[in-house]
This record gives C-alpha cells, structure tokens and sequence, in this order.
C-alpha cells in the first residue's frame, strides 16, 4: 500500500487547514455496481451505536459478490492510510475505486490488488475550478452534479469523472496513466448519455434522499441533478419534463446551486 500512503500523505499535508476549520465525519458506507452484483462495504468500529463523531478510521473495505454471497476481497485501513475512505465505486467487474478526501482516488482490480493512485483534483485546469465551482470550498467541491465509474473498451479497464461542466478525466486503471485519446472520450461520453437515458426511463418518482430522523429539510437526490445536466448537454428534448421537475424541487428546497450551474453553459 506504499502508493496510498504517499498519496494521502499529499492530501493531508494540503487540507491541513481545512480540517482545523471543521469536523469530518466517516460513517459507514457502501456501494453497489451498476449490475447489482458486487457490494463494496467500509466499516469501522468507531461507528457502532451510529455514533456522530468525527475522523473516525480503522475501516475495513470489502468487496461481496451477492451471487455467491461471498467476500471476494478485504482492505484493512492501515497506520500509513491517515484519511479514511468517503466513497467507494464498484465496477461490474469487481473493480473498485476508494475515495479519500475528495479528490484521492485509489484503485484496485477484481482480486483487490492496488492498481493506482490519483489526486484528481490537480488535474482540473484553475480557469475551470474558478468558473463553475460556486461553493465554499471551491478545490473540494468540484465533483458536484459529477458522472463516474468504469468503463471497459476492447480489453481495456478506465475509470471515468463525467464533471457537470463536460470536462471528462478518463485513466487507464492498468496502465496508470491518463487517457488522452478523443475516441476513447467519445465513448465514454455515449456510455455516460445512454446510462442517463436509462436512469431516466427507470427513475420511479423518488426525489430525495433517503435519510434517518435526524434530516429536518428534504434534501434533492443529487443523481438526479447529475442527470439533468446531460439532458442540457445532448438537448434530450424527451426529457425536458424530467429535467424542468427536478429543477422546480431543487428551488423549492432552496437548492439553489442547480440552477446558477446549469445557466453557466448557457
């Protein structure tokens, strides 16, 4: 785990600041693939009782494949790993993606072997960041409204960041490099627009999150923002109904970043 360990070492050394200013909090989370087969679990024993602390660590990740109902591999959170995972993205495959304080993205393939480490946040141009990022703190906030996940192309494993704006980072997982090559992003983006055509098809009318007694106000699903912005993007006119419905919720609940984003690619 030496990649890891350098990689958060980076990213605690750059949010120093940050986390002296507030309290982050690590529950538990968990995270299915878009087929439904694999589940990717993060524990820590610094959660029983739903406990409300912050930094919490000692995680263990791991990756089930619910057709065998059996763990297919573990990751223990070690003393080199300072930051715990935030979100964890399973591939169809068995892949999965670790992510720690928000831009530090690790890699692991079916078996659970690392294959990677990435400060995507670096990778976004400053010009952009200052343009369409309208939130607090602009550097961390960048995935708002974002597409990701894997995407496999003649043999080839990639993992992709859809951003609302229409910059896509697209890495070659096995190779540990960016890619670069247009056609791979054309397809890419037509996976993204026909993972959105079906999202849309089968939404079942549910628009906000889902969460315990301690939410006071109803909080938009923030999948469905992600979708409204590839309806702008392709002019998917049969869906304008959708998007115009989701937008009118997010004002209602006084969301109002949608709004101010969407009219930014005007």
């Amino acid at each position: 785990m030496k990649r890891t360990a350098t990689l958060l070492a980076i990213l605690l050394c750059g949010m120093a600041s940050l986390y002296a200013a507030i309290l982050i909090r690590y529950p538990n989370i968990e995270a299915r693939s878009p087929n439904g087969r694999y589940l990717a679990e993060a524990k820590s024993p610094d959660n029983k009782n739903n406990n409300f602390g912050s930094f919490q660590s000692n995680f263990t990740v791991t990756l089930t494949d619910t057709e065998t109902n059996k763990p297919v591999w573990s990751w223990k959170q070690g003393k080199d790993d300072g930051i715990s995972p935030m979100e964890l993205i399973p591939g169809d495959n068995g892949q999965l993606a670790m992510v720690f304080a928000w831009s530090g993205y690790v890699f692991f393939d079916s078996s659970g072997v690392e294959q990677g480490a990435f400060d995507v946040g670096k990778l976004i141009p400053e010009d952009e960041l200052k343009k369409f990022t309208l939130f607090k703190f602009k550097k961390t906030e960048w995935k708002q409204y974002s597409q990701q996940g894997f995407f496999t192309r003649d043999g080839a494993t990639y993992f992709y960041i859809r951003l609302y704006w229409g910059r896509t980072i697209i890495i070659d997982v096995a190779k540990e490099k960016l890619e670069t090559d247009g056609k791979i992003a054309e397809e890419v983006e037509k996976h993204v627009v026909e993972q959105t055509r079906r999202f849309i098809t089968e939404f079942n009318g549910e628009y906000y999150e889902k969460c315990g007694s301690h939410c006071v106000n109803n909080h938009p699903r923030k999948d469905l923002a992600a979708a409204v912005f590839i309806v702008k993007k392709h002019n998917l006119k049969e869906y304008q109904e959708f998007m115009d419905e989701v937008v009118r919720r997010h004002e209602d609940a006084k969301y109002h970043e949608l709004k101010r984003c969407l009219d930014l690619l005007e």
